[in-house]
């Protein structure tokens, strides 16, 4: 997915936000167009939700404490199924997170239709923890594979020990 710089009627701006909802900066700027409000820091307003990844003092969150966001938002997108969820590198850039801290965190988004995840995360949720190698679709199936060394991952269940 490219930046967002327009939004059908039915699609949602999905930011990395703050609890005290001061969208001064980054994607939390850009979502002001789309109906973000200052002092809403989390969920659906407009066409934007805000996934908290700073707390009231601008203090940068746990990935524990975004984990609970996030799960919040996927369960509110489940809830949801007539919107599309374009979820932009939340935490990636002013909480200072990479990728590939944040992306794990949005591994049960992956088999939700209506959530659209950065390419960047999509990547890297795409590669075995293991070997660090691309994972291979097996049979056009929901079953993806490590080629090298086999170990299965069904990108909602995360890799299992079987060996194809």
């Amino acid at each position: 997915m490219e930046k967002i710089t327009k939004l059908a009627p039915n699609q949602v701006f999905v930011f990395g936000s703050n609890l005290a909802g001061k969208h001064g900066r980054g994607a939390a700027k850009q979502a002001l167009k789309w109906g973000a409000r200052y002092g809403k820091g989390e969920g659906l307003c407009g066409q934007t939700y805000g996934i908290p990844t700073k707390d009231r003092n601008l203090n940068v969150l746990s990935l524990e404490q975004i984990a609970k966001h996030i799960n919040r938002f996927i369960k509110f997108a489940k809830q949801h199924p007539n919107l599309e969820f374009l979820v932009t590198e939340i935490g990636c850039g002013l909480a200072g997170y990479k990728p590939k801290d944040i992306a794990p965190l949005f591994r049960k988004a992956l088999k939700v239709h209506n959530i659209k995840l950065p390419d960047r995360f999509i990547e890297i949720l795409m590669v075995c923890p293991y070997c660090d190698i691309l994972l291979v679709q097996h049979n056009n199936g929901p079953q993806w594979y490590c080629p090298q060394c086999g170990h299965r991952n069904y990108l909602l269940y995360g890799c299992t020990d079987e060996v194809i």
